[in-house]
């Protein structure tokens, strides 16, 4: 089980360094933003995506944060703030973690009724881990 979780933490921050080059490359090629700012801040393009509600994108940092990476310190309260944009922009997965996030007290006071209010969220937004969290707490 740790085994897979290691992997499922490696696959993420992976596809997080894939992810960032495409965009960094897209942004090259459109000429919307320069080297400089991409190398003083390589997540620029999602933060700038997750501004403009993309959920997928918030969800991304929210990861990038949780988890934290070779480049990257793990940082809580900066999860916490990217999941819960991406729950406001409707993407499941994200209000699952929020939930997730309240119902540990991971870097928040534990609220069992916040986590309820995410996962319910999630869960109308079709995500079965977030049907199940609330599920297992009502």
């Amino acid at each position: 089980m740790a085994d897979e979780k290691i992997n499922e933490v490696n696959f993420m921050k992976t596809g997080l360094v894939i992810f960032s080059f495409i965009c960094f490359m897209s942004i090259q090629l459109t000429g919307c933003a320069s080297v400089d700012s991409y190398l003083n801040d390589p997540f620029s393009v999602e933060k700038q995506a997750c501004k403009k509600g993309d959920g997928k994108n918030c969800n991304l940092l929210g990861m990038l944060y949780y988890y934290g990476n070779d480049s990257t310190k793990q940082n809580f309260p900066k999860a916490l703030k990217y999941y819960s944009v991406a729950c406001n922009n409707n993407y499941a997965s994200a209000c699952n973690k929020v939930g997730l996030m309240y119902e540990a007290g991971e870097d928040v006071n534990k609220n069992i009724i916040q986590a309820k209010f995410h996962y319910a969220k999630g869960c109308k937004l079709k995500s079965v881990s977030a049907c199940k969290n609330y599920k297992r707490l009502n």
